[in-house]
């Protein structure tokens, strides 16, 4: 549910912030352009018309109720941030103009939490023209794996990636077998194979990278699979409609 403005004031914004504002106490607003978990302690990156800038958010300086509520902060919510300027305690990031610095928040109010843009063709099938003819649909475990011992899905997730896979039925020899089993525990393993919906002699194929290019590879990898076992009727047409277009928008300056 999206919170009241009431009581703040922006007094920069995003990009506007340097070196110079260093121990200032400033109030920002835009959207997350993405959240890195690294328990204990969470960056956000927040945009506006101005730039990107980081903030930090840690128990100790916010409470818990404000931590909480930056958990749940997920890509293209829109945010309001009351926090101090710091230099940044790692290393500079030469490629943003607040590069330097960083924001240690003590308040954050979600204003409006994104949702999920109509793009469903992607997110089920890796196509915006799929082959509905079969199955094999795409499931998002990205919340399942987030902090597993797996580096590959962690880092992709960190880096405000996806982790997704495909389940291609029958296909597998019925043993419990798996390339990255020994990064994670067996409850881990579990959950992961639920998520998938997987019975044994179930193959299960995942990709970890930014969202386009997992939905391009599976997507890809999909219709291909399809192809070899041979799973395609090709005397059958199923015809889609576009039903809500993406189309490019002007927004206003937050």
């Amino acid at each position: 549910m999206a919170e009241s403005m009431k009581g703040l004031k922006r007094t920069h914004h995003c990009g506007e912030l340097s070196a110079a504002n260093e121990g200032e106490t400033v109030t920002v607003m835009g959207w997350v352009q993405k959240q890195r978990n690294k328990g204990g302690i969470i960056f956000v990156d927040l945009r506006d018309c101005a730039g990107i800038l980081q903030v930090i958010f840690e128990e100790s300086d916010c409470g818990a109720d404000n931590f909480a509520k930056a958990e749940k902060l997920r890509s293209e919510y829109v945010a309001a941030v009351v926090g101090k300027v710091e230099k940044r305690a790692g290393a500079v990031n030469g490629h943003l103009a607040t590069g330097e610095i960083e924001v240690r928040a003590t308040e954050v109010r979600i204003l409006s939490e994104a949702e999920t843009p109509p793009f469903k063709a992607m997110n089920r099938f890796g196509s915006d023209k799929p082959d509905t003819r079969f199955g094999m649909e795409l499931t998002d475990v990205s919340e399942v794996v987030a902090g597993c011992g797996f580096g590959v899905f962690t880092s992709a997730l960190e880096n405000g990636g996806s982790v997704r896979g495909i389940n291609v039925k029958g296909q597998a020899d019925g043993s419990y077998k798996s390339s990255f089993a020994k990064f994670m525990t067996k409850e881990e393993l579990k959950t992961l194979v639920e998520a998938m919906d997987g019975q044994p002699g179930d193959l299960l194929l995942f990709a970890a990278d930014k969202l386009k290019i997992v939905c391009s590879v599976l997507g890809a990898l999909r219709c291909e699979i399809a192809k070899q076992l041979e799973m395609i009727d090709n005397d059958r047409f199923d015809f889609l409609w576009v039903m809500e277009f993406p189309l490019p928008v002007l927004l206003c300056c937050l």
